[in-house]
């Protein structure tokens, strides 16, 4: 609970309060920027999803990282795989349960860059439970293209434990972990445009 207060204290100000430095803010154009998912299942050598409904907003300056954040909103009713059988079972109650825990949101704490690669940790929010996670990832930019104004694009990967946020996919089953595996790899290719 202590946790979960802490992360919707950064949420307000990162949303409401307008960053006290100028750093550039650049948000994320769904149209060119891709969220996917994958999980170890023991039927198929991987159930793999997409999310097709996101948003987020980054404050970038790769010369004052310090200063640098990143907020993302995902709607998890959006997640799509190539079975519908599996996304029945995965937008159901008893996994994701949307309609209860409508998003999945990631806010930064902190970013630094070590030996050529930054690092982003932060909270992550997902069916109702709030963590601390630290995870990897590659920008390339600012890049300026003529009417397309200033853009930034980034590559990331995610691995987080689904029990660490209580998702469990059989109650009987799931305790031994052999139907699904623990890990869910969240893999993301975003495009941000820089505001006027």
């Amino acid at each position: 609970m202590k946790h979960k207060i802490i992360f919707f204290i950064l949420l307000f100000l990162v949303v409401f309060i307008e960053p006290v430095t100028a750093q550039d803010r650049y948000v994320i154009d769904p149209s060119r920027s891709t969220i996917k998912c994958s999980v170890r299942y023991l039927v198929v050598p991987q159930i793999k999803g997409e999310f097709g409904d996101f948003s987020g907003v980054i404050y970038f300056d790769p010369k004052s990282l310090h200063k640098s954040s990143v907020l993302m909103q995902i709607k998890t009713a959006s997640l799509k795989t190539q079975r519908k059988t599996f996304d029945r079972i995965i937008l159901s109650k008893q996994v994701l349960d949307p309609s209860k825990f409508p998003e999945m949101i990631f806010q930064s704490q902190l970013m630094k860059r070590r030996d050529g690669i930054y690092y982003v940790k932060g909270w992550m929010d997902m069916h109702g439970v709030t963590n601390e996670e630290m995870f990897s990832f590659k920008v390339n930019g600012p890049i300026k293209e003529g009417k397309q104004g200033e853009y930034i694009t980034a590559e990331g990967k995610w691995t987080i434990d689904r029990k660490d946020y209580d998702v469990i996919w059989h109650k009987v089953l799931d305790k031994g972990g052999v139907i699904v595996g623990d890990k869910i790899t969240i893999e993301w290719a975003i495009t941000a445009v820089k505001e006027k």
